[in-house]
């Protein structure tokens, strides 16, 4: 029994359809249809871009409207996984430049806590100078005034001398 495997078996089952047959051949061309497998049908007509039109009136015309609404459901099906393929592409390049940004984001919050530190140490380190400067000026002063004391009083003894 013949049985339609390629694209151009299908188009010439379909336009032999199309062009006018008896009903015996009618019969004949429904085995050929009925024996084929279900998965090259599928696969062919999904392939079939241009000429889909003719082949869902072909099997409308020998097989009936129930296999015309499986073939458009199993092209919608098609359609549909090649959407949600293209849609998974675009998000996975969505997803690794949100990545990349990410990595960006996380390279920068490790520069700041690092200069963040620095600073830190800068200002433990400046304050540990100005508290050694400010008991170096303290010490400094509690001496300009022992010092003064001691010219005072020496300038009290210079008059008392002279």
């Amino acid at each position: 029994m013949k049985t339609i495997q390629t694209i151009d078996d299908f188009m010439a089952w379909a336009r032999e359809i199309n062009s006018g047959i008896s009903l015996a051949r009618k019969c004949d061309m429904q085995d050929i249809y009925a024996h084929s497998k279900q998965s090259d049908i599928n696969k062919l007509f999904i392939d079939s871009n241009t000429d889909r039109k003719l082949v869902l009136c072909s099997v409308y015309n020998v097989m009936a409207y129930d296999e015309v609404e499986r073939l458009l459901k199993v092209l919608a099906k098609h359609k549909t996984k090649e959407l949600i393929e293209a849609g998974h592409e675009e998000l996975n390049k969505e997803w690794f430049e949100i990545r990349k940004g990410q990595a960006a984001l996380l390279e920068a919050k490790r520069h700041i806590y690092k200069k963040i530190n620095e600073l830190e140490k800068t200002n433990a380190r400046l304050k540990a100078k100005l508290n050694s400067m400010s008991a170096f000026v303290d010490e400094s002063i509690i001496k300009i005034k022992e010092y003064k004391s001691k010219a005072l009083k020496f300038d009290r003894l210079k008059k008392l001398l002279s």
